[in-house]
């Protein structure tokens, strides 16, 4: 696995956007916001993590 791999994955984007939303939450002070803004940040990581922890190991056949 690269470094590209663990660190340009689809789920940027919303991550980025997901911050962006739960920094305007705090600005409102709006909790429903922040907390969409924090999954909008979370769970594209974890979408991208989990299943490499799963992942059976090079050469393990």
């Amino acid at each position: 696995m690269s470094w590209q791999d663990t660190l340009f994955f689809p789920g940027v984007i919303p991550q980025i956007a997901g911050f962006f939303v739960w920094v305007y939450g705090l600005g409102t002070g709006d909790l429903v916001i922040q907390i969409l803004g924090g999954a909008l940040m979370f769970v594209p990581i974890a979408l991208h993590i989990v299943p490499l922890l799963w992942r059976e190991p090079a050469g393990s056949e």
